[in-house]
């Protein structure tokens, strides 16, 4: 079954929530540090499968919200694939900046995606067939990484931005202050709120989380899942 079949919801289960609550990585998982452009390094948990000789088809899920996530490890695992779980800089045990999403795209300088793409492409359990997964800011991290990473084969995000000023920021032009006021302090990032408030208009600074605009150097086929009244419902449209 491909990447479009198996992509289902699984319950978690006490003991994979405390793992992630943890920021620990998940049991039999090797974990290693891959160093971005800058020599900066991303905390990241390879999981392959029990059986096979590989090389196998590549399960990427890049993460703001630590790297245990079994809805996708033992799915994938059971159909042949390598799972990659990899915490995005300055967050979980990776270092870095925590900015959150700023190195996940094209930002000069910083494109952490790019870069684990590229480190997977070399290894030696990858056959090179990589597709990616995941939700909200799991699925906002696959969005950025589309339009600067044309190797990887298929991506599924799931309800997420598209641009970051109208989906996330500034709705119709209106500051998202209840989103806004409780998600940036979640991440352990309450200054970001200031920053986003520094930018009440669209500008250069939004054009660096504008995936629509880079829409024409997107070669990789996405499977978009969306609710009807989910807060990113336009992004997903769009």
């Amino acid at each position: 079954m491909g990447i479009w079949g198996c992509l289902r919801r699984i319950g978690w289960g006490c003991c994979g929530a405390l793992f992630l609550l943890l920021g620990l990585p998940a049991c039999g998982a090797e974990t290693v540090e891959v160093a971005m452009r800058d020599e900066t390094l991303l905390t990241t948990d390879i999981h392959l499968p029990a059986t096979g000789e590989g090389p196998f088809p590549t399960i990427l899920v890049r993460s703001t919200y630590g790297r245990n996530h079994p809805q996708f490890i033992e799915p994938y695992l059971e159909r042949g694939y390598a799972v990659v779980m990899q915490d995005v800089r300055g967050m979980g045990d990776s270092e870095g900046e925590a900015y959150v999403f700023r190195a996940d795209g094209w930002q000069p300088g910083l494109k952490d995606a790019a870069d684990t793409v590229a480190w997977l492409l070399a290894q030696p359990w990858c056959d090179g067939r990589i597709g990616t997964v995941g939700g909200s800011a799991l699925g906002i991290t696959q969005m950025l990484m589309a339009p600067v990473t044309p190797e990887f084969r298929a991506n599924v995000p799931e309800v997420a931005a598209t641009n970051f000023y109208h989906d996330i920021a500034y709705q119709g032009g209106v500051l998202r202050k209840e989103l806004l006021e409780n998600w940036f302090p979640l991440i352990e990032q309450p200054a970001m709120l200031d920053r986003y408030k520094a930018e009440p208009v669209y500008n250069d600074f939004w054009g660096y989380y504008d995936v629509a605009s880079k829409a024409p150097n997107i070669e990789t086929p996405g499977l978009f899942l969306g609710g009807w009244y989910d807060i990113f419902q336009q992004g997903t449209l769009d």
